[in-house]
């Protein structure tokens, strides 16, 4: 009876029977303190447990996608290089041989499995940067397949040539422009690549860029 005796010195409550509320006060404190701690613990395995858990799954996935992609990429940037000294060379030839270089062009497509990363508020910029990537390099493809500098079965003359290559070259450029972004993006997520991705951070002179 010695905790029921530190809450009254007797029983029954009466006039004459006073409890001792300091003890009781201290039963209440001890009562609250431990539904606190019932409270923050059933918001830890209602909303901080799953959403650390969802954060781990989504960069799991991620990673598991970009590892993957990492040496695609890199190797698209190279081949991007060597595509790009020879579609300045076939500008300079163009008068040469006008029909040869919209065949030579529609060689230079790219075969690249860019992947579809799930969109997150914390992945959100590297989402953006590979869509834009994979989205140029559908318009730089379809471009390549269809290039042509003919109206109407008639090849267009000097000015419409020259206006055919200049836009074939200005995608490219933006081509090299997207390859660079979805680098610098995978770098922040992929720490561990940092080095590898350097070689596809290069501008389209062959310049290191940070």
């Amino acid at each position: 009876m010695g905790f029921v005796d530190a809450l009254s010195t007797c029983w029954w409550l009466s006039s004459e029977c006073k409890p001792r509320w300091e003890a009781w006060a201290a039963i209440g404190g001890i009562a609250a303190a431990f539904g606190s701690f019932a409270a923050a613990l059933a918001t830890y395995f209602a909303v901080i447990h799953p959403h650390r858990r969802r954060l781990r799954e989504a960069d799991a996935l991620v990673t598991a996608d970009l590892v993957s992609f990492i040496p695609e990429l890199v190797s698209l940037r190279e081949v991007f290089g060597r595509n790009g000294f020879l579609l300045s060379f076939y500008g300079r030839e163009r008068a040469a041989d006008p029909g040869f270089i919209p065949t030579a062009i529609t060689r230079l497509q790219y075969g690249v499995n860019v992947p579809s990363i799930k969109a997150t508020p914390e992945h959100l910029l590297l989402v953006n940067e590979i869509n834009a990537l994979r989205g140029t390099l559908g318009q730089w493809n379809a471009a390549a397949r269809d290039f042509s500098f003919e109206i109407d079965g008639e090849y267009g003359g000097e000015e419409f040539a020259d206006y055919v290559i200049s836009g074939i070259n200005n995608l490219h450029h933006e081509l090299g422009n997207r390859i660079r972004g979805a680098a610098r993006e995978i770098q922040k997520v992929m720490p561990g690549y940092a080095q590898t991705l350097q070689r596809a951070l290069v501008d389209h002179d062959g310049l290191q860029l940070d």
